[in-house]
């Protein structure tokens, strides 16, 4: 089953608009009343692929890993 360019136009935008709304969140710039919202409407209507390829991009980016906070002593940079 292969996609049309205009169907994988409309899935990359569909995917770019669930990773800045996992950014949001992240954020901590939507709320959780807003974010369930959302949440419920997309996992209804969008197809698993975009779901997918939206979750893969976002955590293959690196940008939601953890970091250690620093350690040292000094106070200066943490």
């Amino acid at each position: 089953m292969s996609l049309t360019p205009k169907q994988q136009a409309d899935n990359w935008d569909a995917s770019n608009a669930i990773v800045t709304v996992i950014d949001s969140q992240v954020r901590r710039d939507i709320d959780l009343v807003r974010a369930q919202q959302y949440w419920s409407k997309v996992l209804e209507d969008t197809p698993t692929a975009v779901l997918v390829q939206a979750l893969s991009y976002a955590l293959a980016t690196g940008r939601y890993q953890i970091t250690p906070r620093c350690q040292c002593q000094c106070r200066r940079h943490c």
